[in-house]
């Protein structure tokens, strides 16, 4: 993996990338990883799935789309997944960790989308089709999908439960929407977000409500201004909100900047006034931030264009991927330290402060043996008990098997546990990770801990 780290401190400057690495982190404990550069897709979208692929949308013409795959080492994989025509967004589906894709024939006068399965090994499955000519697209944490775009009863955003009988999923009209709901974020709390050039607003299932939730300020002489993409906050300590994606172009110098800020549950951007999280400027048309994703291991996805597009639209865009990974400092919730000694090993894992809420797992590997990232419902970690080197931490709540004794949770929330070194560990290198149950987590459950990656002799 080609790797650039850049500062982390509001007047971060790079260090040691190219100039065209230009996305800086205000707060602290966070890091950039430049993912994969050379890329030529048109990225309309990019989502990823619990195995931490990241897959990008590649549309050459209005009937021919395609899928690219990002690797977690880096590879990248051109045309993965082929025969789409026009392509809607991307959803990660948090009932069982995949990536799915809604795609329509634009040419055919028909109200109808087929929903894809992208395989992580190579390929897309039709699983189903539905009747909305579809542009948006979420996944619920409850498996429900969310389309917006066309439908038997006219414009707006959908709902669809997935079929179980082998047939098409049958689409319910929610509300007429709000602008072409190009751009749709499920929410932990069940809302959802809907994105329409500068501004989001928040729909209700509950209540059927459309609600303001958030918009990019008046406007702005030689200024545009545009929601590119929402993603749900991957981040500790940062609540159930989204992030969202905003590009600014200045027509007078044609230049701008790409910006993610934070936002709650509820609208409004967190802290008001607003703060931004990251950004990127840029220097030409067609350049710097295009989209965002977020990851399952405290980590958002910042793909960006480095140039125009060569030849025109449809035709390939000189990009770079980037990875924003939280990194919790020792002692702060959900961090995990690993301190390997001469005969043992021992795991420190945070919990709140405070104390009240346990600590559910830790789990330790060999890389490349690390286990797919996969909890229901929101997709973190799947156990892989072959693993080399698995080890099984559990306290006193258990999961599914007795406590281990061994473990010790303290009043102050942290989980230590000592392990003496098997004589078949000596030599190698490993990565521990955990996660933390907590209410306060960004999805209500859990906080998921840096990776900790440790040799020993």
């Amino acid at each position: 993996m080609d790797t650039a780290r850049l500062a982390f401190l509001p007047a971060a400057a790079l260090l040691g990338a190219s100039a065209a690495a230009q996305v800086v982190v205000e707060p602290p404990n966070f890091q950039v990883d430049l993912i994969a550069s050379g890329l030529e897709e048109t990225a309309e979208d990019i989502a990823v799935d619990r195995f931490g692929n990241v897959y990008v949308l590649d549309q050459a013409s209005l009937t021919q789309g395609s899928v690219t795959r990002i690797a977690p080492d880096g590879t990248v994989t051109p045309d993965h997944a082929t025969g789409f025509g026009k392509m809607g967004q991307l959803a990660y589906d948090p009932t069982d960790g995949f990536v799915y894709l809604v795609d329509s024939n634009p040419i055919l006068p028909v109200i109808f989308s087929r929903v894809w399965r992208i395989e992580p090994g190579g390929g897309a499955t039709n699983v189903f089709g539905v009747d909305v000519t579809a542009e948006g697209f979420t996944i619920d944490d409850a498996g429900k999908l969310w389309l917006g775009g066309g439908g038997l009863q006219g414009a707006g955003l959908y709902s669809a439960e997935k079929p179980t009988d082998g047939g098409d999923a049958q689409a319910q009209l929610e509300s007429t929407g709000f602008g072409q709901n190009a751009v749709l974020q499920s929410l932990a709390t069940g809302d959802i977000l809907i994105a329409s050039s500068d501004e989001v607003r928040r729909f209700e299932p509950s209540t059927g409500q459309l609600a303001f939730y958030y918009d990019a300020g008046s406007p702005i002489p030689n200024q545009i201004r545009g929601v590119t993409s929402i993603a749900r906050s991957p981040f500790n300590q940062l609540g159930v909100g989204a992030i969202l994606g905003q590009r600014t172009f200045v027509t007078l110098c044609a230049c701008g900047t790409g910006e993610a800020f934070f936002a709650d549950p509820l609208g409004g951007l967190v802290p008001a006034p607003a703060v931004t999280f990251a950004a990127e400027e840029f220097d030409q048309p067609e350049t710097g931030f295009r989209v965002l994703a977020s990851g399952l291991q405290q980590d958002l996805y910042w793909y960006a264009n480095t140039g125009p597009p060569v030849g025109g639209p449809f035709m390939p865009i000189p990009s770079r991927l980037y990875k924003i990974t939280q990194l919790p400092a020792a002692g702060e919730q959900g961090s995990l330290v690993v301190t390997p000694g001469l005969t043992s090993v021992t795991w420190d894992l945070y919990g709140p402060t405070a104390g009240g809420d346990p600590l559910l797992l830790g789990v330790v590997f060999a890389p490349p043996a690390a286990p797919p990232y996969f909890f229901a419902p929101f997709g973190l970690i799947d156990l892989d008990p072959f693993g080399a080197g698995y080890i099984r931490l559990i306290d006193g709540i258990g999961l599914g098997v007795p406590p281990d004794p061994a473990g010790q949770t303290s009043a102050g929330g942290a989980f230590s546990l000592t392990l003496p070194i098997p004589p078949g560990a000596f030599g190698f290198s490993f990565e521990s990770q955990g996660i933390v149950l907590s209410s306060d987590a960004p999805n209500g459950l859990y906080f998921l801990s840096n990776p900790a990656p440790f040799s020993i002799p």
